[in-house]
């Protein structure tokens, strides 16, 4: 027997299009700097970039840039790249503040990243191509997203969300229905199977971003989930939440390195065998949820 609860969430955006001011933008190769820019370009920093893959938007890049000549070193797993953490080819262009970034494996085929950065506000903005692509879109596509120098701080209004990997937690109390009249197969194994959703909280630029990843370091990302993001009130946001076997609607209130809030879950059950399976659908409403802050971000 096998039996499925899985709540992935991603917030502002993550598998959707990058917000206006982090960088979002299409077109060839992205847009270079202005030319009356008066800032001298820097390449050096850490990269935190969003592309496309598998027919969604919002999976991660992230990278460092150093020494001379620049060099750039992916510093976390990039699954639908079939990037590891370490070296990639590059080719900086300082007098042109653009980057371009290189490799081949047998999930990409050949890939190439063009990247420009705008000197004066680390934006970043380029275009991904692949010669083995998963779903139409995927190539070319637009990547974009920031350049940090130093520690990113958000406005003192949002110094609530405070960034880190948090441990979100559902009552395993609550009572959860069978969503069909009549059907009388139990859902009590959709609250047993509940176990800690690991988020990570960061700001995209002026952007909040949540994303799912996994229950251990180095905090990799979830795959396959389609989420949005409200904003609400001073520190509350309402996430919706859609994967292969969950919907989700949820309303927190961040504060204080903790999280807590209600959510309606709607959830499909699967007992049996491939060749055998029976499946039904339980919900829940009201259900109380509650995060706290585990660990810094890497």
């Amino acid at each position: 027997m096998r039996t499925w609860l899985s709540i992935a969430m991603l917030v502002a955006g993550c598998k959707s299009p990058p917000a206006a001011g982090t960088g979002a933008g299409s077109g060839s190769g992205g847009a270079a700097p202005s030319a009356g820019s008066a800032q001298a370009c820097q390449l050096a920093g850490s990269y935190r970039l969003r592309f496309r893959s598998s027919g969604l938007e919002g999976y991660w890049l992230r990278f460092k840039v150093a020494g001379t000549p620049p060099r750039a070193r992916v510093t976390a797993m990039a699954r639908l790249l079939d990037l590891d953490p370490g070296p990639i080819d590059t080719v900086a262009d300082p007098g042109a503040c653009r980057l371009t970034l290189r490799a081949h494996n047998p999930q990409v085929g050949d890939l190439k990243i063009d990247l420009a950065v705008d000197p004066a506000t680390g934006a970043v903005q380029g275009e991904l191509t692949r010669t083995r692509a998963l779903a139409p879109g995927d190539s070319p596509s637009r990547i974009a997203g920031v350049r940090d120098r130093g520690p990113v701080a958000p406005a003192a209004a949002d110094a609530c969300f405070a960034p880190g990997i948090y441990a979100l937690a559902l009552d395993r109390k609550h009572r959860w229905n069978n969503t069909a009249p009549g059907d009388k197969r139990s859902c009590a194994r959709a609250a047993e199977d509940t176990e800690p959703i690991h988020l990570r909280v960061e700001w995209l630029g002026q952007t909040l971003v949540i994303d799912t990843v996994e229950d251990e370091p180095p905090w990799t990302e979830k795959l396959l989930a389609r989420e949005t993001l409200a904003r609400g009130g001073p520190c509350e946001v309402e996430l919706d939440q859609q994967d292969s076997a969950t919907e989700l609607h949820a309303g927190l209130r961040f504060g204080d390195g903790a999280a807590s809030g209600t959510a309606r879950v709607t959830h499909q059950i699967v007992e049996g065998t491939d060749e055998d399976e029976n499946i039904w659908s339980c919900q829940t409403t009201g259900l109380p949820v509650t995060a706290r802050r585990v660990a810094a971000l890497p």
